[in-house]
């Protein structure tokens, strides 16, 4: 809305700190430390997720997730430990991980 807040439709069990977003998708980082995604990361037009609601993301450390960033079609998360994870299109090696 116009004071630059980002109004939810659908309830996440804490309060959000930080809110990014990618080309089609979404990530927010609540009050418990914890990753939520929603919304369509697409590589060569195969559909990785697709999610119309906020949605714990899954295969990360939970209750430890400090921080992250969405890039155009990925998230990269950083958690206590200082450790980093990447999630979504690795088409072009942006994720540092192999196929």
């Amino acid at each position: 809305n116009r004071d630059g807040k980002i109004e939810l439709t659908h309830k996440i069990d804490c309060q959000i700190k930080k809110v990014e977003r990618g080309v089609k998708h979404y990530a927010a980082l609540g009050t418990n430390n914890r990753l939520y995604t929603w919304g369509t990361v697409m590589v060569s037009n195969a559909t990785l997720w697709k999610e119309a609601k906020p949605k714990l993301a899954e295969n990360l450390p939970q209750d430890s997730i400090t921080d992250f960033s969405c890039g155009y079609n990925h998230v990269f998360v950083v958690d206590s430990s200082a450790n980093c994870y990447s999630m979504g299109d690795n088409s072009e090696g942006q994720l540092c991980a192999s196929n």
